[in-house]
């Protein structure tokens, strides 16, 4: 729903269960604060030869991710 995004240009800033962005830093800077939750790399062709830990590739792995770690 709509009243349940955030947008901000300090997404650390912004606690929540996840973070999927496309920009490698602004998931690294997140996932330092935020050590116990979950951020997602989402692919692109920008970030296709990044290295990172955990990327996703489509929607359906997102929800898969997200679902696991709420349930733990």
């Amino acid at each position: 729903p709509p009243d349940r995004v955030v947008m901000t240009s300090a997404k650390y800033r912004v606690h929540g269960r996840a973070l999927i962005d496309d920009k490698p830093d602004n998931i690294d800077r997140w996932q330092r604060k935020w050590k116990n939750e979950l951020g997602i790399l989402w692919h692109t062709e920008v970030t296709r030869n990044i290295k990172h830990p955990n990327r996703a590739y489509s929607w359906e792995e997102v929800v898969d991710r997200v679902g696991r770690h709420i349930r733990g």
